[in-house]
């Protein structure tokens, strides 16, 4: 990969933007490119979502991040969430350290950083530093305007169904790699 590209990937809960990165890593791993970002799947039990958890592509080493927010962890909440404030630090870190590589996901970078100025701040600040050939950032639908205002030449990506992503995953990272 050569030249800075940033793309925003948007779509509603539960729409698979996570599993959509996680296909581009994959991807990345299999080209030989050198990785770095996080990734927040959610954790289940019985069908149910009860975390999210937060794993380093770089090393895979994985913390949870949040549990709904009937049970109150230290850190951040959001209307669904309490954040562990250890893991949101942690992952602050991993960004910050975070050397110039090929591929770079952020999943994901919502309110808490673009409305509060909390959660993953380092990760807005790396992706403005643009020490990358392509980023993946993953954005809710409400606050892709502030992204876009934010990094006014990155691309948008919105998935609509799960079904579409492992063609997509394939396709988008084709059509970036190259560039």
């Amino acid at each position: 990969m050569s030249g800075t590209q940033r793309v925003i990937v948007t779509g509603e809960i539960g729409v698979g933007k996570t599993t959509f990165c996680s296909r581009i890593a994959a991807l990345g791993r299999q080209g030989g490119l050198a990785l770095a970002g996080l990734i927040s799947p959610g954790v289940f039990e019985g069908g149910r979502k009860v975390g999210i958890s937060v794993i380093s592509l770089k090393n895979k080493e994985t913390r949870l991040l949040a549990k709904p927010r009937e049970v109150k962890t230290s850190g951040p909440s959001t209307k669904g969430w309490s954040f562990k404030e250890e893991s949101v630090q942690w992952g602050n870190r991993v960004l910050a350290q975070t050397d110039p590589c090929d591929l770079l996901i952020v999943d994901e970078l919502g309110p808490l950083e673009f409305e509060r100025g909390e959660g993953w701040v380092e990760g807005l600040s790396l992706i403005d530093k643009g020490r990358f050939d392509v980023a993946f950032v993953v954005v809710r639908p409400y606050l892709v305007p502030q992204a876009l205002e934010r990094w006014p030449a990155a691309h948008t990506i919105k998935l609509n169904s799960e079904s579409d992503i492992p063609h997509l995953a394939k396709e988008t990272f084709q059509r970036y790699k190259g560039k």
